[in-house]
């Protein structure tokens, strides 16, 4: 029953990142701290260690490195990737829903979210005044869909089992 709850607020949660993400291209930090508070507190009910939210947390600081890595060099000289090609926000959406998944169902999320996002920001492209992804908003999306194929098969921990 506490899961069932936990998930619908987490869900509830996800639609206000989408709301503010697309409309403005910025999520208000309390969304971030909640949503991190929820899943730091499913992961602790389902009985998982936090080796795996470590680890994903790695996996997350080593793509963000390459990733400033790359645009430095490609330009040459020091780039704050925060200011043209990444939103904090995005980074932060990743941090907080880390505890929900092992490393390897993370890593899967975050290659399919942004393979997703990246069809989402195609089709609805032609509709947004702002020329930015709201990436956070696509990934918060796509993690609605699995959580809400959680709700319905009471499945709570299939995102700790590994899928690949």
């Amino acid at each position: 029953m506490i899961l069932t709850v936990l998930h619908s607020v987490l869900i509830l949660n996800l639609l206000s990142c989408v709301y503010q993400d697309v409309k403005d291209r910025t999520i208000h930090l309390i969304w971030f701290g909640l949503i991190l508070i929820i899943t730091s507190s499913i992961n602790y009910l389902i009985g998982n260690n936090w080796i795996d939210s470590l680890f994903a947390l790695l996996f997350l600081i080593v793509n963000v490195s390459v990733l400033f890595l790359y645009i430095s060099f490609k330009n040459k000289k020091k780039i704050n990737i925060f200011e043209s090609h990444l939103g904090l926000g995005d980074v932060l959406f990743f941090v907080a829903i880390i505890p929900l998944f092992s490393l390897r169902n993370f890593v899967l999320y975050f290659i399919l979210g942004m393979i997703v996002s990246m069809i989402f920001h195609l089709l609805f492209n032609k509709f947004q005044k702002h020329l930015t992804i709201p990436l956070a908003g696509y990934l918060s999306l796509f993690l609605i869909s699995i959580e809400s194929y959680s709700i319905i098969t009471s499945n709570y921990s299939f995102l700790k089992i590994d899928v690949i």
